[in-house]
């Protein structure tokens, strides 16, 4: 057998000339039915994962929510009770910031 001969069915992995397997092809069979499976267990853990974070992150975002439209509500019902206060206090807001606008941009 050539060198060129040698090399190709090493390459291939092919059998051993006194028919039994070579090493590789022996250690490669049993790993090759295991990655799939391996993969496949992998991906069902992550999906798992992913629903058990996202079923969270979508509670919290409901509990947000909740406390949000609370705050809005009052704000809202503040704003009805006391509209003259709340004119007040942005003019005094606006003019505040006016002043410490014109004085920074000024120098």
């Amino acid at each position: 057998m050539n060198q060129s001969q040698s090399e190709s069915s090493a390459s291939q992995g092919a059998d051993a000339p006194d028919g039994s397997e070579s090493e590789a092809s022996r250690h490669e069979e049993p790993r090759q039915p295991s990655r799939p499976r391996q993969a496949a267990d992998d991906a069902a853990q992550l999906q798992e994962s992913i629903e058990a974070h996202y079923e969270e992150l979508e509670e919290q975002y409901d509990e947000l929510r909740a406390v949000l439209d609370d705050y809005n509500r009052s704000a809202r019902e503040f704003i009805r009770n006391h509209p003259g206060m709340c004119i007040a206090g942005a003019l005094g807001f606006g003019y505040m910031v006016g002043r410490l606008a014109s004085r920074r941009w000024l120098k």
